[in-house]
């Protein structure tokens, strides 16, 4: 039974992190964006 609930603590570590790091992409991309915008259009 430990090793079952070890296991899916682990899964569901594995879940969350992978939920993080998509989410910090897409961050990272709309701010990438917005610079790119930025920079093509400065006066707006």
């Amino acid at each position: 039974m430990t090793d079952l609930l070890s296991v899916a603590a682990d899964v569901l570590t594995l879940i969350g992190t992978t939920v993080s790091l998509t989410l910090e992409v897409r961050r990272a991309r709309r701010e990438a964006v917005a610079a790119v915008k930025d920079r093509e259009n400065p006066e707006e």
